[in-house]
């Protein structure tokens, strides 16, 4: 089974990359978000992202691009190509509305002859190894199954698909009976993807599609870094947990002030708080925080309540 960091814009970043490398060494594939190519060029932030210095991990790193446009995506593929990267994910996944609405990410499933289109530009303009990671469909799930017609055609290395609509965001139900029996119809390997906050959400999933290759973890692993790691003694876990935290605070400050990395920091905290069994009153608290000493006192008391919890099954609430 294999373990994958799902790409959430703006929090798997470098930094988190490298500490839970560092720390957990339980990932296979950490994936770099949202690298949008226009007019042949990227940002300065991902042109950082995507250098190789800051991506020296035990194990691989891939790229995601998010277009609509295949020249563009051409060009970044041939400049990753240069950097020493061999595999590249396709993002027809993002359910943002200012995304789809420009008919990327989830939008494109949407418009069957432009994704087709792409794919075709793509896959006789590169040699790479290709996945892809979508919802599907965006409104309905009506075109789902043309949509898998479609990557049929192509020598696609991987499908990573998260069970919804991009229309039903991150809320609803799951729709697993369109996955029960994907590997039929298909000519690569599956990754799941959607609602693992635990490993008993992992081995129901596994069970419930023996057939996938793997799974990528998003928010859940951002929650509960540890989780694939089977170490029962809380002190440890603590004290690990709290050289992470730190350690990728530290980094971050050191090439961003407070007053631009706080929003990083209280997003980063937005998940971690998941793995405490606390009072709401204390979380409110941390988010309230203004400075960075008034932070890491509320984060200091957080760790000193030792309240973890348990590891349980959540999936099932979505399906």
């Amino acid at each position: 089974m294999k373990y994958y960091l799902a790409p959430l814009e703006g929090v798997t970043n470098l930094y988190v990359r490298q500490k839970m490398d560092k720390y957990f060494a339980t990932l296979d594939k950490y994936f770099i978000p949202f690298l949008d190519p226009k007019l042949f060029s990227l940002k300065k932030k991902e042109i950082r992202e995507i250098d190789p210095k800051n991506n020296k991990l035990n194990k691989k790193v891939v790229p995601q691009i998010i277009s609509k446009d295949a020249k563009n995506t051409i060009w970044l593929i041939n400049e990753l190509i240069k950097l020493g990267y061999d595999e590249v994910n396709l993002n027809f996944g993002c359910p943002s509305s200012t995304v789809t609405t420009k008919h990327k990410g989830a939008g494109i499933l949407d418009d069957l002859e432009l994704l087709d289109n792409y794919l075709s530009d793509i896959f006789n303009n590169t040699n790479i190894n290709i996945s892809v990671k979508m919802r599907l469909g965006l409104k309905d799930t009506s075109k789902f199954y043309d949509i898998i017609n479609i990557l049929n055609k192509y020598p696609l290395y991987e499908l990573i698909i998260h069970p919804r609509t991009g229309k039903e965001m991150y809320k609803g139900n799951l729709h697993l009976d369109l996955l029960d029996n994907l590997d039929k119809y298909t000519k690569f390997d599956i990754i799941y993807n959607g609602e693992l906050n635990s490993i008993e959400d992992i081995k129901y999933i596994t069970n419930r599609l023996p057939y996938i290759k793997g799974v990528m973890l998003g928010r859940g692993i951002l929650s509960r870094p540890d989780m694939l790691n089977k170490e029962d003694d809380i002190d440890f876990k603590l004290n690990r947990l709290k050289n992470y935290y730190y350690d990728l605070s530290n980094s971050n400050l050191k090439d961003y002030e407070w007053g631009s990395s706080k929003f990083f920091h209280k997003q980063l905290w937005s998940y971690l708080i998941n793995y405490f069994d606390i009072d709401k009153k204390l979380s409110k608290k941390l988010f309230k925080a203004s400075t960075l000493e008034e932070f890491n006192e509320i984060v200091e008391e957080i760790f000193n309540t030792r309240s973890i919890k348990k590891d349980e099954l959540t999936i099932s609430n979505f399906i």
